[in-house]
């Protein structure tokens, strides 16, 4: 009888090892594999690498506030730490999941959120999109509640065990693929954005005032209900929350949806910032946008020049410079600054070289 009983323990375990194993290698490859996005993967996945409550200033949202938040000027400016957790193109229910993991290991002073959503029109995003939005999330009930709220039914699977769309990669994979697992002390210097140098399209001031707006039109429903559960959940753990609209050329169509985003603003106690209101005061220019809807780096440090006073002057956001713990905020920072002089530099021995063709 004993004998039989640990003959059947051993094999319990051998079983147990089996699985541990197996799933401890699956997540390896998976992690190998998966494509280092910038635009939805790394910033979430950075963001598991920070030091628990320090990020003071978490700003949310798609691609215009990833890119238009300059976490070293942030840093320079006034010693912020802020933090970009963004996506491409991403809806509200990516940020709210986004938000939720974040919540995890931060208790931010302040919660920033741009408010593009308000323009979209769709249900699901584009494939490659919903992967970016969900795949630098660790597995868990928020992972899998954002893979389907984010995906279609056919899709939640496919998603979720997303190593099934990138397993031919292996055929591309280089040393950065091997750099982002928990114990890569490099992560924890990297705060979410990044640099670009150069102007696409001019960026226009508004064509009239847009106070003198009165109409009021709503977001798609599906927009509005994960908006109010963002705005509900920054209420639970009381963390004031500061909606953005970041600069656009089409602000007068626009202002019908802020003014929406004005109201439930004002309902659920968060102040909105429509910088389009704003432009002058600013000191936005003409050669500020990078391309179609992004600020370049010479703009992003306008926006965050004007956002980083009102984080300090009405939130009170603390200036940590000097102190260890915030360490890594200053190594970003220069990163940031040497990746920026790299871009200039490059684009004039680009233009050097045209010029002796």
């Amino acid at each position: 009888m004993g004998t039989d009983f640990s003959t059947a323990a051993g094999k319990a375990v051998k079983t147990v090892l089996f699985f541990m194993v197996f799933l401890c290698s699956f997540w390896y490859v998976h992690n190998v594999l998966l494509i280092k996005r910038t635009d939805g993967i790394t910033p979430m996945q950075n963001l598991y690498a920070q030091k628990r409550n320090t990020v003071d200033v978490l700003f949310c949202g798609c691609s215009l506030m990833g890119l238009g938040i300059d976490q070293e000027a942030l840093w320079h400016e006034y010693g912020i730490a802020g933090y970009n957790l963004w996506g491409s193109v991403q809806p509200f229910w990516n940020s709210y999941y986004f938000l939720k993991e974040a919540l995890k290991t931060q208790q931010p002073k302040v919660i920033a959120l741009e408010m593009s959503p308000i323009l979209y029109g769709y249900e699901y995003q584009d494939d490659a999109r919903q992967l970016c939005n969900t795949q630098g999330m660790h597995l868990s009930k928020n992972a899998v509640q954002s893979v389907w709220a984010s995906t279609q039914k056919e899709r939640h699977l496919t998603v979720l065990f997303s190593i099934s769309t990138f397993h031919s990669r292996w055929k591309e994979i280089r040393a950065d693929d091997f750099m982002h697992f928990p114990w890569t002390k490099e992560l924890i210097n990297n705060k979410g954005s990044s640099v670009r140098y150069g102007t696409g399209l001019s960026l226009n001031p508004p064509a009239v005032d847009l106070t003198e707006i009165s109409e009021v039109k709503m977001m798609m429903p599906k927009e509005e209900q994960y908006l109010r559960l963002f705005m509900e959940l920054c209420k639970e753990y009381d963390i004031p929350l500061l909606l953005i609209r970041a600069p656009s050329n089409n602000c007068v169509a626009e202002q019908p949806y802020c003014n929406y985003v004005s109201r439930l603003a004002e309902a659920y106690g968060a102040n909105f910032i429509n910088t389009n209101q704003f432009f002058n005061q600013i000191g936005f220019a003409s050669d500020d946008l990078y391309d179609g809807g992004h600020l370049n780096t010479k703009g992003s440090r306008k926006l965050t020049h004007y956002i980083g006073s009102i984080l300090r002057d009405s939130y009170g956001v603390p200036d940590r410079r000097g102190d260890s713990d915030y360490e890594s905020w200053e190594i970003n920072a220069q990163n940031m600054r040497n990746a920026y002089l790299k871009l200039i530099t490059d684009e004039d021995e680009r233009k050097r070289e045209e010029a002796r063709k």
